[in-house]
């Protein structure tokens, strides 16, 4: 009989995530790169795509997103803490140090896009999910991993939700990987490698975070990380989620609505997530979308 995909609540998760990325290399400097578009309604994303061409974009998400998304990356180790504002340096007091410029870090990229963007350079505490607070209208996604803070944040309206994710590239344990998979992505591996097992592994945890943040604010329960599975289309850079039993009441249509993409960068694996309105798809006719 299949296992069942095991009960999920917030601090599970953070253990497992925790897991995922020990033994992360770090990034030793660098600045916030920014990919610049206009957004201020939907009927902009065409003349918006147009534009792109040929616009220099972020160096390490590329195109994982459309032009209606706004992307940035910073290299943790070049956040400045001493930029928080008063109330977010009053709530990374209290973490460890590493914790705090990661944390930084995420606020300087964000603010920066969020300018970008027409939203001013809003105060960015956490809700009651840990999850950044963004301001009214915006949605958006932070990820931390393997040295890199990446960002991404777009008008609501044109996007309803959105993921993006970035691990490092070594590949997940079999301990921690018997976690991550599906049983139906379990099958699908079964006669590959321990090499070959760990990669894979390591990619559908990163494309399954982005999922995560990416429906996370409408969904609103947890969603077990092997509640999911996800199907790569190697060649495109696109993936597909569906949502299996046990992933809760509501999941399936949002998660089966989402729109992936990943890639492996210079040792670092990225994924991004999109959910548009209902009805709304940019994926090619034949993509996973």
């Amino acid at each position: 009989m299949p296992a069942r995909p095991e009960p999920c609540n917030e601090r599970r998760r953070r253990r497992l995530v925790q897991a995922a990325r020990v033994g992360a290399p770090g990034l030793e400097s660098g600045a916030v790169q920014i990919v610049r578009a206009d957004h201020a309604s939907r009927d902009l994303a065409d003349a918006a795509r147009a534009e792109a061409v040929g616009r220099e974009r972020d160096p390490w998400i590329g195109d994982l997103f459309d032009p209606e998304v706004l992307t940035g990356s910073l290299a943790i180790a070049a956040a400045d803490p001493g930029a928080l504002l008063p109330e977010e340096a009053a709530l990374a007091a209290r973490f460890a140090p590493a914790r705090r410029r990661e944390f930084a870090a995420g606020r300087q990229c964000a603010r920066r896009l969020l300018a970008e963007l027409g939203a001013g350079e809003p105060l960015l505490m956490v809700d009651a999910h840990r999850a950044p607070g963004w301001p009214e209208g915006v949605v958006g996604s932070i990820s931390h991993g393997a040295g890199l803070c990446v960002v991404a944040v777009a008008r609501r309206g044109p996007v309803r939700g959105l993921g993006v994710d970035v691990e490092s590239g070594e590949p997940l344990a079999a301990a921690v990987r018997r976690r991550v998979w599906s049983e139906p992505e379990a099958q699908r591996l079964a006669r590959a490698s321990d090499l070959e097992a760990g990669r894979s592994a390591k990619l559908l945890f990163c494309a399954k975070e982005a999922v995560y943040k990416c429906v996370h604010p409408l969904l609103r329960t947890p969603l077990g990380l092997r509640a999911v599975e996800i199907r790569l289309e190697p060649a495109a850079g696109r993936f597909r989620a569906i949502a299996l039993a046990g992933a809760g009441e509501g999941a399936a249509a949002l998660v089966g609505a989402v729109e992936g993409r990943f890639a492996v960068r210079r040792g670092r694996v990225l994924a991004g997530a999109v959910l548009r309105p209902d009805g709304a798809c940019t994926a090619p006719v034949g993509a996973p979308g």
